[in-house]
C-alpha cells in the first residue's frame, strides 16, 4: 500500500510539473484578477482546480456581474468561462437602473429577428440581474435580464 501511495504522490507531482511545463493557466492568478475586479469578497468559490486552460500571454478581463457571475476571458487564445460571485460583491456591482413601477420594454430575439413589448416593472435591480416584468393588467409575469435602463431581455 505504502509503495502505491508513493508511486501515486509522484504521478500527481509529474502531472503538475507538466502542467506547467505545458502552459497551463495559473488558476490562483484567475481567483486574484475576479477578487481585484469585483472586491476581496468576489468570488463565490474558487475556479474549478480540475479546468486546464491555456496559458494566456496577456492579462485576463473580467466583465462586470451579470447573473451572479463574471466572465473571465483571454481574448487573444479565446477561451472564457463564467465565475460565480457573492451576493456582496453583486450588492456593490453598480447603480440601480430599475425600480419597481418602472415602464420598461421586454425584448427577445435571435439572429435576423426581434420582438418588443411594453410591461411594468415588478421589482428593482442592476445590470444583468433578474427582474420581474408584467405585460399588462391580469398578464402572467414575465423574467428577464436588465440590458440597460428601462430594457429587460429575454433569452
Amino acid at each position: 500500500m505504502a509503495s502505491f501511495l508513493r508511486r501515486a504522490a509522484v504521478a500527481v507531482a509529474l502531472i503538475a510539473t507538466q502542467a506547467r511545463a505545458e502552459g497551463w493557466q495559473n488558476l490562483d492568478a484567475l481567483d486574484a484578477a475576479v477578487a481585484a475586479a469585483v472586491g476581496s469578497t468576489g468570488a463565490a468559490r474558487p475556479v474549478d482546480r480540475r479546468i486546464k486552460l491555456a496559458n494566456c500571454p496577456e492579462a485576463v478581463s473580467v466583465g462586470a456581474p451579470i447573473a451572479g457571475s463574471v466572465t473571465v476571458a483571454c481574448n487573444s487564445i479565446g477561451w472564457r468561462i463564467r465565475v460565480p460571485v457573492s451576493a456582496t460583491a453583486l450588492a456593490f456591482a453598480g447603480p440601480l437602473l430599475m425600480r419597481k413601477g418602472d415602464p420598461v420594454s421586454v425584448v427577445t430575439g435571435a439572429a435576423g429577428f426581434s420582438a418588443s413589448v411594453s410591461g411594468i416593472a415588478e421589482g428593482e435591480g442592476r445590470l444583468g440581474e433578474r427582474v420581474r416584468v408584467r405585460t399588462g393588467p391580469g398578464a402572467s409575469v414575465i423574467v428577464g435580464l436588465i440590458a440597460d435602463p428601462g430594457t429587460v431581455r429575454i433569452y
